[in-house]
């Protein structure tokens, strides 16, 4: 049987994470698709993942 989603999230960078985020937290049903594994840019990119909100900050 298939899942109807409300929504899908192309990517899973700067912008796709904390839009998944906030549809989580708004109850909307949602799926985030990448064409590698999740936060694999930031991954190749960085090496660690920091999700800067208004609340909550990056410390090294």
């Amino acid at each position: 049987m298939s899942k109807l989603l409300d929504a899908i999230v192309a990517g899973s960078g700067q912008a796709g994470l904390p839009v998944s985020r906030h549809l989580k937290n708004k109850g909307v049903g949602h799926s985030v698709l990448d064409r590698g594994q999740i936060v694999d840019t930031w991954r190749i990119r960085s090496g660690s993942i920091c999700m800067v909100t208004l609340i909550h900050h990056c410390r090294r």
